[in-house]
């Protein structure tokens, strides 16, 4: 096209514009094809109107059961992915099964050694016993730590030995605690493995609900401790009967009958001014300070004792050394009158 005709096309463009502001709006712009199918759509949807909205109505429902269906298995399997991650975790080799099974058989290993070696720690731990028995005591003080720690082996393993020989190293640390502190921390070990080897055993009927026994006997108990457990055992006449109380009661007057036995578990337990007879202490915390005390025909059994080094308690600590599982002492200090 030529410059002029150019020229002259823009002007008549320009002039039609002019035109068609002077006369109101423009004319519509061509419809895209995008525009006409619309159209067209709409206009069938016009005429058909008895057809076309029950099928757009199935066309809805198709979709909200694909959309549900699918959200529903999104649900349902949305932590396949982790799941299968764990199982592969758990499954594969040196994962953590591999590992729990180490560590059963290492448990189950443990438990065969240990059993395995049960009979050579007992003959060890026994053959030390006897082998200390032998040495003098100014050997013994030498070796106290040691001391200690064969009495916690013993009693950790469950290794009953000799009475007599307990006995003896007992006294011989019992003689030499007047003049070393330490000895003295070696003696109330040996005085708990004693109580760990004691033993009672009696069946005889429960007359802990006896209406005249309830309230009768009592005990010392250290301050800001738990109490232990009453239980009284059989009946026998007032005058042969347990007692616990303090020295000078007679718990049993105005009584024709008592109980065999006075049974103390648990908790903790002051002898100090106590008058016991036939009384067993069963896995309690045992304070003496020296105060007068009598007892007769008292069990400790499974005890931890407490006692200051002092004349008295090192006179107990002796008897509650002594081979017999039942214990008999009354202390040097003036203890009054007691039937």
């Amino acid at each position: 096209m030529s410059p002029n005709n150019k020229k002259r096309l823009d002007g008549i463009e320009e002039r039609l514009n002019q035109i068609e502001t002077l006369l109101g709006p423009r004319l519509p712009k061509p419809r895209s094809a995008f525009q006409q199918f619309r159209e067209h759509l709409w206009d069938q949807v016009k005429r058909h109107k008895g057809t076309i909205i029950p099928l757009a109505a199935i066309f809805v429902g198709v979709l909200g059961w694909f959309v549900s269906g699918w959200f529903k298995y999104y649900l349902d399997h949305r932590y396949d992915f982790v799941n299968e991650m764990i199982s592969t975790n758990l499954k594969a080799k040196g994962g953590v099964n591999d590992k729990l099974d180490q560590i059963q058989q290492t448990a189950d290993s443990t438990k065969t050694t240990l059993q395995a070696l049960q009979p050579y720690i007992h003959d060890t731990v026994q053959r030390q016993f006897e082998n200390v028995a032998k040495l003098p005591t100014a050997t013994l003080m030498q070796r106290i730590p040691a001391l200690k720690d064969l009495v916690a082996v013993a009693k950790n393993q469950n290794v009953a030995i000799d009475p007599n020989i307990v006995t003896e190293v007992g006294k011989k640390l019992v003689d030499a605690s007047s003049d070393n502190a330490e000895a003295w921390g070696a003696v109330l070990r040996w005085v708990d493995y004693k109580s760990f080897n004691n033993s009672f055993s009696a069946s005889l009927p429960d007359t802990t609900s006896v209406a005249e026994f309830r309230d009768e006997y009592v005990i010392n108990i250290p301050t800001g401790a738990d109490h232990p457990t009453f239980s009284l055992k059989g009946l026998v006449p007032a005058d042969s009967a347990a007692q616990t109380g303090y020295i000078g009661e007679d718990r049993n007057a105005g009584l024709t009958s008592g109980p065999e036995w006075i049974v103390i578990e648990g908790g903790a337990v002051g002898l100090d001014g106590i008058s016991l007879r036939n009384v067993i202490f069963r896995n309690v915390y045992i304070q003496y300070f020296g105060a007068p005390l009598i007892m007769k025909n008292v069990y400790f059994i499974g005890c931890t004792f407490d006692m200051k080094v002092d004349p008295e308690t090192r006179h107990l600590a002796i008897a509650l050394l002594a081979p017999a599982p039942s214990t008999t002492f009354q202390s040097m200090a003036k203890a009054g009158a007691h039937s």
